[in-house]
């Protein structure tokens, strides 16, 4: 158990991590991360999840979509990252 700990990213969030963005398809338990969103935003990181329709675990490759999840991220970078300026 203690192994699992130090393996878990949950474990080592601070408010030093970076934000994260959580992406998954809906039939991939969007629910499962709220914890770890919760805490995040506990620590005043930013956090956010974005939920995909008809989407299954791996989605992000597969067309339909690819374009929109890359246009989801590239917002997000955008918004979060030094010197990025939102469209």
């Amino acid at each position: 158990p203690d192994l699992y700990k130090l393996a878990a990213p949950f474990q080592h969030f601070n408010k030093h991590s970076p934000p994260l963005l959580f992406m998954v398809g809906e039939h991939d338990a969007p629910d499962r991360n709220k914890p770890t969103r919760e805490k995040l935003a506990g620590l005043g990181v930013s956090t956010g999840v974005k939920v995909y329709a008809d989407g299954k675990h791996g989605c992000w490759n597969q067309t339909p979509w690819f374009d929109t999840m890359v246009a989801d991220m590239d917002l997000f970078f955008q918004q979060h990252l030094r010197g990025g300026k939102t469209r």
